[in-house]
């Protein structure tokens, strides 16, 4: 929650399971998104007959819209669901699932969850409505020629939100880490080797990749257990030579990977199994980030146990020096010591 932004549950009013009774905006601009339908680009609805599919090709396509009007999830202040169901059962697995995905913080705000008879596209089940108030507009500052226009997102990190959105892929790198990771993988040393656990459809490559830029005197290599979504990730990216996409499980991986100046852990193995070994392949002065750590209502109990393991591992590490950070979905940074 922000200054601009504060969320009320007066006490009077029944618990709720995760959002707000009342959402309060100081003035500014605000965004109104149309209805976010389960559609791809093409315009055809994805996940005939399974609204949990088209759930998650909603959520994607609402990311992209708030990232184009520059919000966040933790922006928006209103959110309304449809659900063509008259099942409660089936109106509360769409609620677990859009908490679920990156688009989380949303619903923590003043929501509404509807069963409705139809919606406009036939064969759609599902639809979400959201209103984000915008922070303050920057003052505008001449951009580097590598950068996109819409929302100056670096070019390779704008075609791979473009990608993971067509694929209905809803947990790609959030823009607020991906910025930290650029800037961190701009300060990485001569002939520098960089490691990415969970490529996903590679947002958070593209990001490191806008820092290394124009580089070639490095080694980025990105780890994703999934084949088939690391091949989509590499498929049409224009990733420079010196990227080497690894399919498998990275702790099967790690012992023949050498160090690492800069780790992105962004997978469940390796951040919350391996973690030791994870640390182990940071060489002298090397950097360990670690995101999703600022927890979520929506979060199972066992998540943030998890998470409190990984907080209690790096933050009380001997050989590191840590802080822990609330700037995006929460940051762990890390450096270990010079022998």
């Amino acid at each position: 929650m922000t200054q601009r932004i504060q969320r009320l549950n007066p006490a009077s009013l029944h618990p709720t399971p995760g959002y707000s009774h009342v959402t309060l905006a100081a003035p500014g601009r605000t965004a109104h998104l149309a209805g976010q339908c389960p559609l791809d680009r093409t315009g055809a609805v994805v996940g005939e007959g399974d609204v949990l599919a088209q759930t998650d090709q909603v959520i994607a396509n609402a990311l992209t819209a708030l990232d184009a009007a520059g919000a966040r999830p933790e922006d928006v202040v209103r959110s309304v669901i449809y659900v063509v169901s008259e099942e409660r059962d089936a109106l509360a697995a769409v609620w677990r699932r859009l908490n679920a995905s990156a688009l989380a913080p949303a619903f923590t705000t003043a929501s509404t969850l509807l069963g409705v008879a139809r919606l406009g596209f036939t064969g759609q089940l599902v639809e979400l409505d959201l209103t984000a108030a915008l922070p303050p507009e920057p003052e505008p500052a001449p951009g580097p020629a590598h950068e996109s226009e819409a929302g100056r997102l670096p070019v390779l990190v704008a075609e791979a939100q473009a990608r993971a959105g067509a694929a209905g892929f809803p947990y790609a790198c959030e823009h607020a880490v991906g910025r930290l990771l650029a800037v961190l993988a701009a300060r990485v040393p001569e002939h520098g080797r960089v490691l990415e656990i969970g490529t996903g459809l590679g947002v958070g490559t593209a990001w490191l990749l806008s820092g290394l830029a124009p580089r070639t005197d490095v080694t980025l290599v990105t780890v994703e257990r999934d084949a088939e979504r690391i091949g989509l990730a590499a498929a049409g990216a224009g990733w420079p030579a010196f990227v080497r996409p690894t399919s498998g499980d990275v702790l099967e991986l790690l012992d023949g990977l050498g160090t690492f100046d800069l780790i992105f852990a962004d997978a469940e193995g390796g951040k919350h199994e391996g973690l030791d070994r994870v640390i182990a392949a940071l060489g002298p002065r090397g950097t360990l980030v670690v995101d999703d750590m600022t927890p979520q209502p929506h979060w199972p109990a066992d998540l943030a146990a998890r998470q409190h393991d990984v907080r209690r591992a790096v933050l009380g590490h001997p050989d590191l020096v840590a802080v822990e950070l609330s700037h995006g979905s929460g940051v762990i940074l890390a450096t270990r010591r010079a022998a």
